[in-house]
């Protein structure tokens, strides 16, 4: 998992519904949802990122914790799709936290 600085992922972001698995893949959105892992499984935190065209897991293994992604906020996240209990999902992706727009 990396955070990287503005404009670095390199790829344009892709609709979520376009990301096809075992392919990389930049996914945009904002983030609808945060869960942690019960203190007596292994550290997890599971962001749930959405676009208009669906929604994606980003999977952080052994974080309970990442600074800045909480519900609400703009992110770009970069990495393997692959899948997870059915659903799309990106296990310790690269991201980019966005601008939080103005009220």
């Amino acid at each position: 998992m990396t955070a990287l600085p503005g404009g670095t992922l390199g790829d344009a972001p892709v609709p979520i519904k376009s990301a096809r698995m075992r392919e990389r893949v930049t996914v945009g959105g904002r983030i609808v949802a945060v869960t942690y892992s019960p203190a007596t499984s292994h550290p997890e935190l599971v962001v749930r990122l959405s676009d208009e065209t669906g929604s994606v897991l980003l999977v952080f293994t052994g974080r309970l914790d990442v600074t800045g992604l909480i519900a609400g906020r703009a992110v770009i996240a970069s990495g393997m799709a692959g899948e997870r209990d059915g659903v799309c999902a990106i296990h310790n992706p690269a991201y980019e936290l966005q601008p939080e727009e103005a009220p």
